[in-house]
């Protein structure tokens, strides 16, 4: 018999909320951020650009006194609380719904099917983690060379111990659960010692297919060869003694990049590099000349054919007096 209890008990059963299975989607990227206002927004237009659509963008950011959190909810980012880059990632990637997880910087920039070609590669592959070949956001021939290292290196490791820049890498969500995220504790190479962890549950690569551009601005403010020997130095620190979780060990500054190195210990190296990158300039100008005439096959081209040479002699004669005939 449907008694009236009877009716309100099955009304009842209708109007409770119905479970759906939690559905992940393809991608979450997640940047960390302080005082971005200036960089955010151009990484943000890329994104919004991707041929690939199934996946989210999460902003962690760390009490940023700009405009950074206000242009990322304007872009349709999600925001969350931050921190140092490894807090900040830990932060997003708690949040995020995606099975891949894709750690990016703020001052990166991503051609439209960085997505797609990454995460399909990651996949065809079986990969656990992965990084991006890095392309400088400069003219500079010397840091075309130092990212064309940069990834040689990463390449020639890849297997034997990974290495991976903390503006791009790309990991399975499981790996990331499996290994408990970024090490807070670390100060300096948090991401290399997170790729090396995530690497043990699958193989790391640099990928094919995806790649990427950084911008320089660290470059500038601590001078290239003082970093260059910086990177070095953390290098031969962890091979010695482990990870660095005293921040005595090396400076690391999140943010702030505007002002030039100024202290007496850098100055030196920034002299010669400013000297080497004016002489790069140069270069590229008058090879572009020479290119230029030797094109329209004039007289031209010859005049400034000599000039390239008699500068290229110059260097080349600096080079000898400074450092000896072998240079």
């Amino acid at each position: 018999m449907d008694t009236f209890p009877g009716r309100i008990s099955h009304v009842v059963d209708l109007l409770r909320p119905i479970s759906v299975p939690f559905v992940c989607m393809k991608a979450s990227v997640i940047i960390p951020t302080y005082n971005e206002e200036s960089n955010l927004p151009p990484l943000l237009e890329d994104l919004s650009n991707q041929t690939m659509r199934d996946f989210e963008v999460i902003v962690a950011d760390a009490a940023s006194t700009d405009r950074t959190r206000e242009l990322a909810v304007k872009a349709g980012a999600i925001v969350v609380e931050g921190g140092m880059p490894a807090e900040g990632r830990n932060a997003g990637a708690a949040r995020a719904q995606g099975d891949i997880l894709v750690f990016l910087d703020s001052d990166v920039r991503v051609p439209e099917s960085f997505l797609a070609n990454a995460i399909s590669e990651m996949e065809e592959r079986g990969l656990a983690a992965a990084t991006a070949e890095a392309r400088p956001l400069s003219d500079l021939a010397m840091d075309r060379v130092i990212h064309r290292f940069a990834n040689l290196f990463i390449r020639l490791n890849q297997e034997r111990e990974p290495h991976a820049p903390g503006y791009c890498i790309l990991v399975r969500q499981d790996v990331v659960s499996a290994i408990g995220g970024f090490d807070e504790e670390i100060q300096v190479a948090e991401d290399h010692d997170f790729v090396t962890r995530a690497s043990e549950h699958g193989p790391f690569r640099l990928l094919n297919t995806a790649w990427f551009s950084v911008s320089v601005r660290r470059y500038e403010k601590e001078g290239r060869i003082a970093y260059s020997v910086k990177a070095a130095r953390i290098t031969l620190y962890r091979a010695l003694h482990g990870e660095i979780t005293d921040d005595s060990v090396v400076e690391y500054e999140f943010g702030d990049f505007e002002a030039e190195d100024k202290t007496s210990g850098q100055k030196a190296l920034r002299r010669i590099e400013k000297g080497i990158n004016r002489l790069d300039r140069r270069l590229q100008k008058l090879d572009g000349k020479v290119e230029k005439a030797l094109r329209r096959g004039t007289w031209f081209a010859r005049r400034h054919q000599k000039k390239l040479y008699e500068l290229q002699r110059t260097i080349r004669d600096a080079m000898e007096s400074r450092f000896g005939d072998d240079s």
